[in-house]
Parts: structure tokens; sequence; C-alpha cells
């Protein structure tokens, strides 16, 4: 399979809502849900033109819910996780009336790491500058494979790479240094840890970002 499997809520869902004056076609939605400072957030979407952020998800057992605050109503979710779906009720809240109710269930997008990520590692050194990398991670014959570039955008293929659930590692040789990757996939963005492996002494981390570049 050319995709990876995600537990969890986190990850980007697609939601189908019905609709009681169209019974035909369902209202298409996405929430994004990532995990930032030990708390689930989630991204909405609606359209091109309506996004909104929201601040609070909330997981009990396999109960997910969330609110979107829009205008002058509130879509209210709350639906069962499964292992990459979600179904539930979504609510429309609206001041002084009754609450509207509506079936949903939601699909998980399949997470794909493919493509060429820029890469920016903290420099202790120069902390007003990272250090600018890239990893163009492809599928050869079933398999993950990454090639890496420095600055002089030379493609080197890295060892081994691997992907287990939303998360990407991947280890580059250096002379008696080793390059090690440990990184968390939201959509185009990656963040996590990178580590200088020595032989003859500790080890150093460094923190990065990434962003996949488009095609």
């Amino acid at each position: 399979s050319p995709t990876a499997k995600l537990t969890g809520p986190l990850g980007t869902w697609d939601l189908s809502v019905e609709s009681k004056s169209r019974p035909d076609r369902d209202h298409q939605y996405s929430i994004r849900i990532s995990r930032q400072r030990g708390k689930l957030v989630g991204y909405y979407r609606e359209s091109e033109s309506r996004r909104y952020t929201i601040p609070n998800v909330s997981l009990s057992g396999k109960t997910l819910s969330f609110q979107v605050p829009r205008d002058d109503l509130v879509l209210a979710y709350e639906g069962t996780l499964g292992d990459n779906s979600i179904t539930g009720t979504m609510e429309y809240r609206v001041p002084d009336r009754r609450p509207s109710s509506r079936q949903f269930s939601a699909t998980r997008r399949k997470l794909n790491p493919s493509g060429t990520w820029r890469l920016l590692v903290e420099s202790k050194s120069r902390p007003d500058r990272d250090h600018e990398y890239t990893i163009r991670v492809a599928r050869e014959e079933g398999t993950l494979v990454g090639y890496y570039a420095s600055s002089d955008r030379k493609e080197t293929k890295v060892p081994k790479l691997t992907m287990t659930g939303n998360r990407l590692s991947f280890t580059v040789p250096r002379g008696e240094t080793t390059l090690a990757y440990q990184g968390t996939i939201t959509d185009d963005f990656m963040s996590g840890t990178m580590e200088y492996q020595f032989e003859d002494r500790d080890s150093r981390k460094r923190s990065f970002t990434a962003t996949r570049e488009r095609e």
C-alpha cells in the first residue's frame, strides 16, 4: 500500500453531513486534527473561503466531539471513532431555538509521505539561521525510499527510511557522524527532532520543521 495507517483521531477527515433540503446530496466538509502543546486542535474547512480554527477537540474513550462557531450559530459534532471512520450526529445550535440534528459520517484521508520536503534544522552556533536540507520521499518497487540533499542539491539515497502511523524516520550517514531524523507529519507539514550521532561521544539533538513543496 502506498499509504501509511494512522490510529487515533489525528489526520484529515472528510465529513459527509446529511441534508434535509436535498436528501440525495450530503454536505461535504473536512477537518484536520492535530496535537499542539499536548491538546487536540482542529482546522475545519467548508470551502475555500470558509475555514475555521477549532481550539479544542475532545476525545473521551471512543467519543470524539468538537464545535464549529459559525456566525450566529454553532455546529456541534459528536461521533464514535473507529480505525478510519467516525459516525455520529451534528447539531445546528442557534440561540433561542431548539437544536436541529443531522447524521454525519467521516473517513480519514490516507497519509502519503511522498514528495520533496524542505527541512529547517535549528542551529546552536547561529540561532538566527536554520540549516536547510531536503528529503525527497518516493516509492520504488513498493518500498519507500528517500533522497537527501544539502545546500548543493546533490542527492544521496538514505540507507533507511520508515513510516509508522504518521511518524517518518530516516538516517543520513556523514563520515563518522549519522544524522537521525524522526518527525510527525500532518498533511504538508512535519516537525520533530534530528540527532547527531557520533561514534566516540554523546549525541546531540536539534529540533526541525519541514514543509512539502508543491509539485
